[in-house]
């Protein structure tokens, strides 16, 4: 058995009720893919269904935002009563719940892609006069991003860090690229990357002149090309590739790449005016200005609330630990307006999901502020102080007004502070354990369990390894 036939598999396991029939596709048959892609609307309907999987709760609507993730970088150290997270906490990969999650998240995860590959193969035969201006562009680059999106994650959680001794060469996964009976074998870390790079390649490509997001372009933001920040857009893409490119510290191309989504116009940082108020039901807790791609989440306040439930949600933290992850400056609106306590001070709890507002149906994806951490990684050994510019810009913005300087700082210290920062920006978005994986970092903050190979790769399908892939 090869790895495409998993896919067929998944294919069948791991639909939605709620999307249209094209995510039912069977290769074994041609029928109803040919009906699903006749017109434009098709096209649309299986993007928005790519988009719609993506935000289911194994994927980015829990786990590898709010959940797993954050329990794995400690984000919220679990207590042990509870019965959801506690042994991912102590990084039991064999526990059965965990391991459930691990096989959703990749079997969903290779759901999406090939779903994302049926939709690539339609448009690479369709006519292309059967769509109005933009789209054929706009919906082709949005599905190679995400093709090279959901690879790269993949990745990033079940392959070994470049930064880790001969991670490059390492065996990475498979990059499936089509939706037949071709066999798409394990790939060295290093050749996944480069797959990763050339789809962004052809993504960004055909969005620079049809994404209205991009100021200058002409194009009106209307219709189906409305809310690109729900959408893979071009920033996004810029965005990923600001990822991969640190992620193989390519430094040069790293911060061409984020400096491009900085400097670009599109986005601005949240007035403090928005975040600052008494009444929890109007703040902009999630800073939707900053929003480079989110994802929509329709049952997001009931899913995520509790978890944060100040009264026995397990997601919190040590008020302590909270007060030392935000170094007692009680100044951070980060701290003070986007986290509640319970009733004895003890615990903090995330606020950024949860509320009563339209907005908390929205999970951040790509934020605006990673750019400018990288931006600052890539320049602390060069140009100091322009790299602690870039961080003094965002904790600004946070009310951190005690500035960093460039000359008392080594470049190891700018990188510790980097890595505070991801700390108090991410709480909730899953970004943080892909840090610590990332710089290989020999320890978790509020872990007693080394930090390795061990913990950084987690296990894939018992079949994937059966079957040599």
């Amino acid at each position: 058995m090869k790895f495409n036939y998993f896919i067929i598999a998944a294919l069948l396991l791991t639909g939605l009720s709620s999307c249209n029939k094209w995510l039912d596709v069977n290769p074994k048959t041609e029928i109803e893919s040919a009906v699903a892609f006749q017109d434009e609307q098709g096209f649309k309907d299986a993007l928005t269904g790519l988009y719609v999987k993506m935000a289911s709760a194994p994927l980015y609507g829990r786990e590898l935002t709010y959940g797993y993730l954050e329990v794995l970088a400690k984000q919220y150290p679990v207590l042990p009563n509870s019965s959801t997270y506690y042994q991912a906490s102590l990084y039991n990969y064999l526990d059965t719940a965990s391991r459930s999650r691990m096989d959703n998240i990749w079997n969903i995860g290779y759901n999406m892609i090939a779903n994302d590959n049926n939709l690539i193969e339609n448009l690479n035969t369709a006519n292309v006069s059967m769509f109005a201006a933009n789209n054929y562009n706009v919906i082709k680059g949005e599905a190679y991003g995400l093709r090279a999106f959901m690879h790269f994650d993949l990745l990033r959680l079940y392959a070994r860090s470049p930064a880790s001794a001969g991670g490059i060469t390492s065996p990475g996964i498979p990059y499936s690229e089509f939706l037949d009976k071709r066999t798409s074998a394990t790939l060295p870390v290093g050749e996944v990357i480069n797959k990763v790079l050339a789809d962004l390649d052809v993504a960004a490509s055909l969005l620079k002149t049809a994404d209205p997001i991009v100021p200058g372009s002409g194009v009106a933001a209307t219709g189906f090309l409305r809310d690109r920040q729900y959408k893979f857009n071009y920033y996004a893409v810029k965005a990923l590739q600001a990822r991969v490119y640190l992620y193989i510290n390519d430094r040069v191309k790293a911060l061409e790449c984020a400096r491009e989504v900085i400097q670009s116009g599109a986005f601005t940082f949240t007035p403090n005016t928005q975040i600052v108020n008494n009444t929890e039901e109007f703040r902009n807790k999630l800073l939707t200005q900053e929003l480079v791609f989110s994802l929509n989440v329709p049952t997001l306040q009931t899913d995520a609330d509790p978890y944060f439930n100040v009264i026995n949600g397990e997601l919190s933290i040590l008020t302590t630990d909270f007060n030392q992850i935000y170094e007692s400056n009680l100044s951070d609106l980060r701290y003070v307006y986007i986290s509640r306590q319970n009733a004895d001070n003890t615990r903090r709890y995330s606020s950024k999901l949860v509320g009563p507002t339209g907005s908390k149906a929205r999970v951040p994806v790509i934020r605006w502020s990673e750019l400018y951490y990288i931006a600052a990684e890539c320049l602390k050994d060069t140009d100091p102080g322009s790299s602690v510019n870039y961080l003094n810009l965002v904790r600004r913005q946070r009310n951190v007004l005690n500035d960093l300087s460039a000359a008392d700082l080594t470049a190891e210290q700018i990188q510790n502070e980097i890595f505070k920062e991801y700390r108090k920006e991410f709480v909730a978005e899953g970004q943080l354990f892909y840090y610590y994986k990332r710089v290989n970092r020999p320890t978790i903050e509020f872990s007693t369990v080394a930090a390795n190979d061990n913990i950084y790769v987690l296990p894939k399908p018992d079949n994937q390894i059966e079957y040599g892939n």
